[in-house]
């Protein structure tokens, strides 16, 4: 697998003019602390939930949406809004320490919606539900799709649709979008954003479909396949966070932690 130029690059500094590190460490070593922690609970009665009121529009009536550039402040606990094993492995590469809870939101499929909003909207989604719940922590929704020609691919309902999603991946380039929300909501505010990454394909033949299939659980992956999971089968060139693509774009969200006033180690 190597890296290319297909796509515009990404500044190589954060938003703090921090260097970014080179390249991106597959295999996650064992966290040296553990959460505080875990709330899996029965989800709550939301039947037909809908966000009527974003937490945005709530922040904007009070004129404190955090879109300015505050001091730093000493920030509350957090909270991951995902029980997503992959992303809680990567946001302890960032975070020490943190919860876990599960916001049982429904996401979003929509293919009227523009990639990088679809993705902001779920994570918004996800984000609010457990920040009702915990007001007082820093709560953080992530959301990732595959997107080819702009059409959302999500997770598969069985092998037969991951089949079919990687013969149409096949040698083609495609794009991958994690959407990120930060709420504190006691605090009244908020951050909102998407990165993108692209991905180029091998072309796969159907017996290179059947091998990975039999190799790498896919059907709670979007797009049928993990990256960092026999990648090198399947993927010849990746441009961006390959964070991004695994699902947490750990470069844009250590800088968005560092200017909230939360540290990256």
């Amino acid at each position: 697998m190597t890296r290319g130029c297909f796509a515009p690059r990404a500044n190589r500094c954060n938003a703090s003019g921090v260097p970014r590190r080179p390249g991106f460490q597959l295999q996650v070593p064992e966290p040296t602390v553990t959460t505080f922690f875990q709330d899996v609970t029965t989800p709550p009665a939301f039947g037909n939930w809908q966000l009527e009121t974003s937490f945005q529009e709530l922040c904007l009536a009070r004129g404190r949406w955090e879109w300015d550039r505050r001091g730093a402040m000493k920030h509350p606990p957090i909270i991951l809004a995902s029980v997503s094993p992959r992303r809680r492995d990567l946001l302890r590469q960032i975070v020490p320490e943190f919860g876990i809870v599960d916001s049982f939101a429904t996401e979003l499929h929509d293919a009227s919606m523009a990639p990088r909003r679809l993705c902001e909207v779920n994570a918004e989604r996800k984000a609010w539900l457990v920040a009702e719940r915990y007001p007082d922590h820093l709560v953080l929704g992530a959301d990732t799709l595959v997107f080819l020609d702009d059409e959302p691919l999500g997770k598969p309902a069985d092998l037969d649709e991951a089949r079919r999603m990687l013969g149409r991946l096949s040698g083609r380039i495609h794009m991958v979008v994690t959407g990120v929300c930060l709420i504190h909501r006691s605090g009244a505010r908020a951050r909102l954003f998407s990165e993108a990454t692209y991905v180029r394909f091998r072309v796969l033949t159907a017996e290179d479909i059947e091998e990975y299939l039999k190799l790498v659980p896919v059907l709670d992956k979007a797009g049928s396949y993990a990256i960092q999971q026999e990648g090198h089968r399947i993927v010849d060139l990746v441009e961006g966070s390959m964070s991004n693509v695994i699902g947490l774009p750990l470069e844009a969200l250590r800088a968005a932690l560092d200017q909230w006033g939360t540290p990256g180690v």
